[in-house]
């Protein structure tokens, strides 16, 4: 029975070297593991930080693009109201041609008129007929 009884240690300190032989593999594929874990976070933080610095340029982009799409709309609507000031005023400049053309006409016909009988009255004078008697001056 001694001897069953050393061989029993013998035979656990075995089993026992085993499961640490066992565990400091294990351990070292855990230490590995989480260095590779350890990498790939570096690299996502990396990939993180310039994706952050991307997203920060293409927002300061975006407000400077629509900082201008404001300015060129507020452009547009200065320039629409100036369209339509200045089609009112050839509106009302055209009214006021048609106007003054109207007035000339009418003021060339009455000169027309003013002419001819001027040159009327001025033929009945120097020929003394006596259809014109009522134009002439001394008519009496």
């Amino acid at each position: 029975m001694l001897k069953s009884s050393s061989h029993r240690p013998k035979h656990v300190l075995l089993a026992l070297q085993e499961e640490a032989c066992l565990n400091a593999q294990a351990l070292k594929r855990q230490v590995a593991e989480s260095q590779k874990l350890a990498e790939q976070c570096k690299i996502l933080s990396q990939e993180c930080a310039r994706l952050e610095n991307e997203c920060a340029l293409y927002n300061n982009d975006r407000e400077v693009f629509q900082e201008a799409a404001d300015e060129a709309e507020d452009r547009a609507a200065l320039a629409e109201q100036r369209a339509i000031l200045a089609e009112q005023r050839v509106h009302a400049l055209l009214l006021e041609l048609e106007s003054l053309k109207q007035s000339s006409a009418e003021e060339e016909d009455c000169n027309a008129q003013q002419e001819a009988l001027v040159i009327y009255m001025s033929l009945c004078v120097v020929s003394d007929c006596g259809m014109c008697i009522s134009f002439h001056p001394t008519a009496r």
